[in-house]
C-alpha cells in the first residue's frame, strides 16, 4: 500500500506532504518492508508476514490487476489473490474475496496498508510475501496464519 502509514517515517522526519513519496523514497520503503519481514521470520519462524487475519486456509493461486472486477467460478477452491499492494484500488475485490474464505497477498504493505485496515472489519486474510509474482498463476497453496505459513503446490 502505502509506506508512508508507518510511524517510522514520521520518526525519521520525512515529510508525508511530498507528491510521489514512495517514489523519491523507494530504497527506505523497501527497506522497511524487509526488515519487517526478516523480523517475523528470525524472530517467529515464519515464511511470511502476516498483515492481518488468522486462521488457515487453502486454495488456487490468481492474480488481480488495480480495480479489475474479481471473479471467481472455481467452487472446489478458495480464492488465493496476488494483488500488487494493498492500496483502496483493490478494496471491493478484498471484500469479496474475504467473504469467500479467500486470502489476499501482496508484495509489500504493512500492517497500516488501507487493505490491512479494512480487514479487521471483515475477518480478512492478509500476507506479504515479497517474491509472490515468481509462483504460477493456477498454483495450488496453503495459507496457516496462525504460524506464519505459506506453502505452493500442496492439494
Amino acid at each position: 500500500d502505502d509506506p508512508v502509514h508507518s510511524d517510522i517515517v514520521l520518526g525519521a522526519g520525512i515529510s508525508l506532504l511530498n507528491d510521489n513519496f514512495y517514489d523519491k523514497h523507494k530504497n527506505f520503503n523497501d527497506a522497511l518492508f524487509r526488515l519487517a519481514h526478516d523480523i517475523q521470520i528470525e524472530l517467529l519462524n515464519f515464511d511470511c508476514h502476516i498483515l492481518a487475519g488468522s486462521g488457515y486456509v487453502t486454495g488456487k493461486l490468481t492474480t488481480l490487476k488495480p480495480k479489475e472486477i474479481f471473479k471467481w467460478t472455481d467452487e472446489h477452491f478458495n480464492p488465493i489473490v496476488i494483488v500488487e499492494n494493498a492500496s483502496p484500488d483493490y478494496t471491493e475485490a478484498a471484500m469479496k474475496i474475504w467473504k469467500m474464505g479467500g486470502c489476499i497477498i501482496t508484495p509489500v504493505g504493512g500492517q497500516l496498508c488501507h487493505l490491512a485496515t479494512i480487514s479487521r472489519e471483515f475477518d480478512g486474510k492478509l500476507i506479504r510475501v515479497p517474491n509472490i509474482k515468481e509462483y504460477e498463476e493456477d498454483s495450488y497453496v496453503s495459507v496457516n496464519l496462525d504460524e506464519g505459513k505459506f506453502k505452493v503446490n500442496v492439494l
